[in-house]
Formats: C-alpha cells, structure tokens, sequence
C-alpha cells in the first residue's frame, strides 16, 4: 500500500492495485501519543473513514490540517495547557471547512459551550464506544450537532447566562471611542503597551491613558479581564495578525501561534512539529521545517 502523497493537493486517497480507496478524511489530535494510535485503529477499520495523520500538539495538529485538509478533526487531551476550544479556533481559522469533533475530559457546560462557541461540532466523552464517535463524525459532516444527552440541559444553561452576559458586555463596548477599541482589539491580538504604541504610533503614556479608560468603562482591572469581555463577545483575536509566526514546510508557508490573548507574550515552544501520516500498517513523519521571524 502506497502512502498518500504530501503537497499542496494533498487528498486522503491512494491506490492499491488500480482501486482508489477514499472516504471521509479524518485527523486525529491527541497529546498521547497511544491513545491517537489505537483511536485511528480503531476508525481505520470503519468503513467510509480514513484516517490521514495524527498529530500530538496544537502546531502539528495546524500544520496537518493547512497540509492534509482534513475533512474532519478529532481533538482529545492537549498537552502545555491548550485547551480544546482553542485548538478548535486554531482549526477553523488554519482550514474554515473543517469539522471539529472533540473528546473532552471533564463534562464541564462551561468547556462545552467554548468548542461549541469556537465552531465545533461535536463533544464527547472518553467513554465513548467507537460506534458513537463514528455517528458523531458523519453527523458533523451534516452540519449537525452532537451532544450526550445528560449534559443537554447543563448546556442549555449556560448557553442562555452567556447570552445575558454577551448582552450586557456588549453595552459596555458600545461605551468605548473608536481609539480605545483599537486598543481592546491589540489586548485581544496578545500586544503588550509598547507594541500597540509601535503599531498606533503614539506614545506609552497615551496608550496606557486610553487602556486605563478602557478599563473603567468595561469595569475590569486588567488586561485579562479586559480580554475576557471581549471574548464574551465573539471578538477574536486575527487568523494571521499579532502573535503568529511565518514558518516554512517544504516549500509551503505556514502559521504556529505564538502568543495567546492575556499571556506573557512569550513564543511557544514549538516542540516536535512533525505530525504522522497514517497509512494503517506504516506510518511516516512530516513536517521538518525551519523558523522564520522569531524573536
């Protein structure tokens, strides 16, 4: 069996003998490495789904997705810390098309709505049979939502408070200039003071004059807070704005986050970029690739 070809026209097809095997491309996103094994095990024998790649970290799981185009990604547990709806965001904005089915640890209402929020469409448990993973794969690509029964209502409930909230932080933004909105938009990029005063051309002290402002007509005291309004919002930080880092595979460019909204501004390590194509009995590695633009 030939292993798939890599490349701009990457599709999750390849020929054994003169047949074309194809199906639903699937990407899997695990940190352990295992666990991501023995799930495209077990949906490799489904019929009407391929699994193309596995990936263990947010910077493989985008640069398999921008060189695979997966149809659909499967998220699990993500290691540094990054959650399930932000690798979710990451997806959606490195490949719009793509479905996000995510396996969740906890059945929190509040993690739920933030996958749901950022575009996924499915959550699941880790005890789910491989039977309603599959159901929850083909639903996605019915733009369908899938959802177990007993955290309905829990959702529901928080779906509705988020909607009070939404409608209240959308008061206080309509409180803010046109100026301190561009701040609050540079908070949401991950800028620090003296980047938004490099990119607006003003000085530090007018900078912090109109975040402070900003602050007292959002009623918050940090940036963090700040940050957090306006993502109660739907504000969102740009696909390819502040805090992502150019990088080049093979030829192709690509984008790794850099810097999350509220953080340090500290570049993220990006350890071990090189996802896996799967190909059922072989699995070859893909993704060396050198650092443009880091700091």
């Amino acid at each position: 069996m030939q292993a798939p070809v890599v490349g701009a026209c990457a599709q999750a097809e390849w020929f054994s003998g003169e047949s074309a095997v194809s199906g639903l491309r699937v990407l899997i996103v695990d940190g352990q490495p295992l666990v991501g094994d023995a799930m495209a095990m077990r949906l490799a024998v489904e019929q009407g789904i391929v699994v193309i790649a596995t990936a263990t970290n947010d910077s493989q799981a985008v640069l398999a997705a921008q060189v695979m185009r997966p149809d659909v990604v499967v998220v699990g547990a993500l290691p540094y810390g990054v959650a399930a709806a932000e690798m979710t965001r990451m997806l959606r904005e490195a490949l719009p098309s793509v479905r996000v089915v995510v396996i969740g640890i906890a059945e929190d209402p509040h993690a739920v709505c933030d996958c749901l929020s950022e575009g996924a469409h499915a959550w699941l448990s880790q005890d789910t049979p491989t039977a309603t993973l599959v159901q929850a794969i083909n639903e996605a690509m019915l733009d369908e939502i899938h959802l177990p029964p007993r955290l309905l209502t829990p959702v529901i409930r928080e779906l509705q408070a988020r909607r009070s909230d939404r409608d209240e932080n959308s008061k206080r933004l309509a409180r803010l200039s046109e100026r301190e909105r561009i701040i609050l938009d540079c908070m949401v990029a991950g800028l620090h003071r003296d980047a938004i005063a490099l990119r607006l051309g003003v000085s530090h002290n007018t900078v912090r004059t109109h975040t402070q402002n900003c602050y007292a007509k959002l009623g918050v005291h940090s940036s963090l807070e700040a940050v957090h309004v306006a993502f109660r919002c739907g504000i969102r930080p740009p696909a390819l704005g502040a805090g992502m880092s150019p990088i080049v595979l093979d030829g192709e460019a690509g984008y790794v986050k850099r810097a999350r909204p509220g953080s340090s501004g500290m570049p993220m390590r990006a350890i071990g970029t090189a996802f896996r194509i799967w190909t059922g009995s072989e699995v070859e590695e893909r993704g060396s690739h050198r650092h443009t633009g880091w700091k």
